[in-house]
């Protein structure tokens, strides 16, 4: 009796329920976090399921193999303390994690299948540390293109590789941001900027007046980056790049933006705000691209539809039904040309901010108009899949971007 008494008076002592409570809390959390995952991982496979749909992808496109990896480590940690303390609880825990690891996995897989069949090797190292270091230093020179709506606009030279000859015209490659057209500046992909300067070519990214809830910017924007475009040309030489190599690169908006440009400017179609000749492009990589506003508008996805239709009507000023022609103007199908350089779209399949529909349908149509272009599609890749320096998207983009260089500017005049 006596032994009974203590024990009781041991298990219920004030630091045994704190323990209990500790470990009940410490249960629901891993619940918690094990259902959000496993949401996220079938959100991989039916990406029609809103809300949860984007929570996979993003983790994948963020931190690639850690999903899996940190997945896998709590699996086992849950099936061994399930085991050993006979708790059913957690042994269920450990086979959840267990099945979500394997969701997460495939789809990483099929990622990295999909980039070996482009002709990439993904750097597995590269993409745990998420870092993109090539060594590029040095300052990076601002000049003032244009005064446009109240503010100057510049553009942002990147230093040129040490092992370059500093005497030699580097092809060019010119970056314009996204953003949906109201956001975001010309910094956004500064590692990649120095990926391609360690590649051989001479970066510059662009500043661009952005549109607002008073402010739709949609009829000059194209014009004020031809005037960019026309002040690179005059200047190429001095700043060490050859005005006759010109590359265009962008994604989201800015992809709309490059594929127009380009398109624009190969036909003789695109003006310069100030005046000046806009060169020719030699080559356009357009990752995720807003190729018709139209539909960006119309996105029904139930997370992000309402962020699509902001950003297009503060650029264009309202509606599609309000302003088809202006949407028309936009579109880059519009500027179909035989001109137009080869082109790369990156597309990803996952895609719920921009409908993904719109830029198979204008490769089909610039390939029958004689444009080559080249679509890579990315597996249960959502939109700025690419963001995260040294990731599985990232270096996809990077890889099949430099490609698409080599066969274009980077091949010597």
């Amino acid at each position: 009796m006596e032994r009974r008494g203590q024990s009781e008076t041991v298990s219920a002592s004030p630091a045994n329920a704190l323990r209990r409570r500790v470990g009940r809390i410490a249960r629901g959390i891993g619940w918690l976090f094990l259902a959000l995952m496993a949401l996220g991982a079938l959100g991989l496979f039916v990406p029609t399921l809103p809300y949860v749909s984007v929570i996979g992808a993003a983790l994948l496109d963020a931190v690639g193999p850690w999903v899996p990896l940190v997945l896998g480590i709590v699996a086992v940690a849950c099936l061994w303390l399930g085991a050993v303390r006979s708790e059913r609880r957690t042994i269920a825990m450990g086979l959840l994690a267990v099945a979500t690891t394997i969701g997460y996995a495939v789809a990483l897989w099929e990622i990295v299948a999909a980039a070996r069949g482009e002709g990439t090797r993904i750097d597995v190292a590269q993409t745990l540390t998420l870092r993109d270091d090539d060594g590029i230093r040095g300052s990076i020179r601002a000049f003032v293109y244009g005064r446009f709506h109240d503010a100057n606009q510049h553009v942002f030279v990147y230093p040129k590789a040490t092992h370059t000859a500093q005497t030699t015209l580097a092809p060019i490659i010119v970056y314009i941001h996204g953003g949906g057209w109201v956001s975001g500046d010309a910094s956004m992909r500064d590692s990649n900027m120095r990926h391609f300067a360690a590649q051989g070519l001479l970066p510059i990214t662009l500043d661009y007046a952005l549109s607002s809830d008073d402010r739709h910017l949609s009829g000059s924007t194209e014009t004020e980056l031809g005037c960019a475009l026309a002040w690179i040309g005059r200047h190429a030489a001095r700043l060490g790049g050859d005005p006759a190599r010109i590359a265009l690169v962008g994604e989201s908006a800015g992809g709309n933006l490059v594929l127009n440009l380009a398109y624009r400017a190969n036909a003789g179609r695109l003006p310069s705000a100030c005046g000046g000749v806009v060169p020719h492009i030699g080559a356009v990589a357009a990752a995720y691209p807003v190729v018709d506003p139209a539909s960006f508008h119309d996105n029904s996805d139930a997370m992000l539809s309402e962020a699509a239709r902001s950003m297009a009507a503060r650029y264009v000023g309202g509606t599609p039904a309000q302003f088809p022609a202006r949407y028309r103007a936009i579109a880059s199908a519009t500027w179909i040309d035989r001109a137009a350089p080869p082109t790369l779209l990156l597309i990803p399949m996952h895609d719920h901010l921009v409908p993904n529909g719109p830029s198979y349908v204008f490769a089909r149509q610039a390939r029958a108009a004689g444009i080559a272009v080249r679509v890579v599609s990315v597996p249960y890749a959502e939109h700025a899949f690419d963001l995260a320096p040294g990731s599985v998207g990232n270096q996809l983009f990077l890889a099949t971007t430099t490609a698409l260089l080599r066969r274009t500017v980077l091949k010597p005049r």
